[in-house]
């Protein structure tokens, strides 16, 4: 019979993989030097903790080239940042088309009536999956992808 393990990370492993999300996010690359000084630590240690975290698979970690985190080290990132604010794990879609699909839904009701749906459908190229909001027969609904010019300009 085979067990699973959960990982268990120190609170500075949690930091450092806090730290690597945020960059990740932020800079197009994330070098040991830039993440060293987000730490305030030396380079030097930040290799050290980058290897410790790619023996957990957390880290996609290659010398000279920079890391990123791994998917395991995403979700590991989201759950200690929902730790940081009293929620449970994140037990959710994992794969970009579904956290998509599953942000676009929750924005729908949690922005409801403030304008932002539109937004969000051009913003991921889905104008198309918007309902008519007209019923009258040959009315039909015009979806913009652009804003209209006034006649003047």
């Amino acid at each position: 019979m085979s067990k699973f393990f959960a990982l268990t990370y120190t609170a500075t492993e949690e930091n450092y993989i806090k730290a690597i999300y945020h960059l990740q996010h932020v800079h197009e690359k994330v070098s040991t030097t830039l993440l060293s000084d987000e730490m305030n630590t030396r380079p030097a240690s930040v290799t050290d903790m980058l290897k410790k975290l790619e023996s957990k698979k957390v880290v996609h970690y290659q010398k000279y080239r920079g890391f990123s985190l791994t998917e395991q080290g995403n979700k590991t990132a989201l759950n200690v940042v929902r730790k940081g604010h009293g929620l449970s794990n994140y037990s959710g879609a994992v794969t970009q088309p579904a956290l998509i699909n599953e942000m676009l839904y929750e924005r729908r009701y949690s922005l409801y009536f403030e304008g932002h749906r539109w937004i969000d459908m051009r913003r991921y190229d889905r104008l198309e999956e918007l309902p008519i909001a007209r019923t009258t027969p040959g009315d039909g609904d015009d979806v913009w992808t652009e804003f209209p010019l006034p006649s003047t300009e």
